[in-house]
Formats: structure tokens, sequence, C-alpha cells
């Protein structure tokens, strides 16, 4: 074989050199995000054995969607125990022990719920994931502020999803449950009141379709604490339904779990 003249040999060697340069940064770049996350993961291994052992295996089980059903006189001890603990899960650290300690005492108790699911104005939604109960809603038909002005109101008293189950959209599951059994009861608004420091919830109810209509005063033990008064119509329910459902979809994937599992325990 003859060889190469010296000139080939040399524009050769030049045209490989750059072709393996180059593909040597490519790899680098499309190495360098793996490499990231697995430095991310090292991290969480050391400082977050929790994540690692525990809630990474969940984000890998395949999803169970919720089952919302209405409560009844049986449900008083589970209501009582769930809704004070969501509660807690969500203001105890930003209110003091007494206050909550005496909001409590005042609002949850087996007698207390089974005197409230007895009230035929009343309306207990419990949303369950494998028979687990991951989350409630309560509905109302009371006294209502001058603020609301949408024919025939109805009030969302409560809306809480445990602290586990954060991120499963259990909130959208109870939002459409909620839509659905106020408009079949004939009711054309739905109206309640969320905590002013509370921006999760008043971001996830402008998502709903609600729209801030006033205040009011809500009385936390010794605290006096402003809530945001919104209100949404029902001829909405079908844009809602639309949307909520969009949410749900982004809510079940891994990603956003993951991101909320963050956002939850490194505020601890």
């Amino acid at each position: 074989m003859r060889p190469w003249p010296h000139e080939c040999t040399t524009r050769a060697r030049g045209w490989i050199n750059r072709r393996w340069k180059l593909f040597l940064l490519v790899l680098r770049g499309s190495t360098l995000p793996v490499l990231t996350v697995l430095f991310a993961l090292k991290l969480f291994a050391k400082f977050r054995p929790a994540f690692v052992c525990t809630y990474l295996p969940e984000l890998m089980k395949p999803n169970s969607d919720p089952v919302v059903r209405r409560a009844g006189a049986k449900d008083a001890a589970l209501l009582a125990e769930l809704g004070a603990r969501t509660f807690s899960e969500t203001f105890a650290a930003d209110n003091t022990p007494e206050d909550m300690a005496a909001y409590l005492a005042s609002s949850f108790g087996q007698e207390l719920q089974a005197a409230e699911l007895a009230d035929p104005h009343s309306l207990f939604l419990i949303a369950e994931i494998d028979g687990v109960a991951a989350g409630y809603a309560k509905l109302g038909h009371g006294p209502t502020p001058e603020s609301v002005t949408g024919n025939k109101p109805i009030e969302l008293v409560r809306l809480y999803v445990s602290r586990e189950w954060l991120g499963r959209s259990i909130g959208a599951a109870l939002m459409r449950a909620c839509i659905d059994e106020a408009a079949q009861k004939g009711y054309r608004t739905i109206w309640l009141g969320v905590w002013e420091h509370n921006q999760r919830a008043r971001a996830f109810y402008r998502k709903c379709n609600f729209h801030e209509v006033g205040e009011h005063v809500f009385q936390l033990g010794n605290d006096s604490q402003t809530d945001i008064l919104m209100q949404r119509f029902l001829d909405q329910e079908k844009e809602s339904s639309l949307m909520l459902r969009s949410g749900s979809q982004r809510g079940s994937s891994v990603l956003n779990r993951l991101l909320d599992w963050l956002e939850r325990h490194l505020k601890k």
C-alpha cells in the first residue's frame, strides 16, 4: 500500500483531532447534568437519609388516583384526628403553641365532628388513596359576608391535605368534588376565607378561578388574624374542570412530587 503523502497525513490528523475534541466537549456537556444529579443524590444520602431510604422508593411506585366520598357519622373520630393533624401541619410553624392549642381544643374533637356531621347544612368529603384518608373538605351553608356578592352562595369551610400526600392532586380532587356537590344542590357561588400569609393556598384557589372580594377576622386563640375572602361562580365549572385535570397530570408526575418533597423538608 502506498503511504499517504505527508500533507494528507497532517490534514487527516488535524481532522481527527478537531473532531475528537468536539466529541469530548459534547460528551462532557451531556454527562455534566448526570454527574450533577448523582452528586445531589449523594448529598441527600448523606444529609437526608429519609429521602433515599424512604421517599425515593415511594416516588417510583405507580400512582393511585384519589377517591372522594361523602363522610358519615362513623367518620367522626377520623375527621377529628385528620382535621387537627392537618391544621397543625399547616399552621403550627407560624403561630404560638398556646394559640394553636386553644383553637384545636375548640374546633376539633370526636363529639364536635359528630355534631357537625349531623348538621343538615354541612357536608364533609374525604379523599382516600388505597383506603387511606389523605385529605378532607367541608362545605357549609350559613351567614355570608357582605363582600360575597354571588347568588346562592355556599362556603368552602375547610380543605386540607395531609403533609405526606401533598403534590398528589388530592386538593384538586377535593375541589372538583366540592364544585360538583354544590352545583347538584343548586348553589351558584362558592366562597371561602384563607389566611393572608398562606401563599400556597391562595395560589391554589386562584388557579381554581377564585378571586378576592374582601377580608374578615379569623380568631386563632388570642390572635386576631386576617383572612382573605375569595369567591367563584359555578358557571365556571367546565373551565375549572379542565384546569384541574391539567394540574392533576402535573401534580402526579415524579418531578413535581420530588420538588414538593424538597420544599417541605428543606424548610425543616
